[in-house]
């Protein structure tokens, strides 16, 4: 079963809570109302999809971090946010989070601002596997040696 939106790591505000005054401080909580009311309903939606529970967690983990820095699904903060991730993380994570916020723009019918997924780049070999030359050389070896059985 997925975590409820309380047991989501917290949100890290940009300053201490000590440098904050009342007013920041209160908007600053508003703030963290708003955006978990909106994970809290996004991940309605997603478990009326049927989502697993584990992608449910992780589509909740990347719209937390995406709301957390934008605050709203505009085009610019779409683009900045693809950077940010493409810089800090491996593609496989990059396409999880994209995809995560797709479904966010799904969830709040925004489908022409879709974002484009990260082309990986797939290895055309296998690395427990000798080579031809390597193959030749071996067979050339067994048949000097007259070992004909390997």
């Amino acid at each position: 079963m997925a975590l409820p939106v309380s047991q989501l790591p917290p949100v890290q505000p940009s300053l201490p809570a000590s440098r904050l005054n009342e007013a920041d401080k209160e908007t600053l909580s508003r703030q963290m109302k708003d955006i978990d009311l909106k994970i809290s309903e996004f991940r309605q939606y997603l478990v009326s999809r049927n989502m697993a529970p584990n992608t449910v967690q992780a589509y909740s983990y990347a719209l937390r971090q995406f709301l957390c820095r934008y605050h709203q699904a505009d085009f610019s903060s779409l683009h900045l946010y693809k950077v940010f991730l493409l810089e800090h993380y491996k593609p496989q994570t990059v396409n999880l989070r994209l995809r995560a916020l797709n479904a966010y723009l799904e969830f709040i019918r925004e489908k022409p601002k879709k974002l484009s997924l990260v082309r990986i780049q797939q290895k055309n070999y296998l690395e427990n596997v000798i080579s031809e030359a390597d193959y030749e050389y071996l067979k050339s070896c067994l048949l000097r040696d007259k070992r004909y059985l390997y």
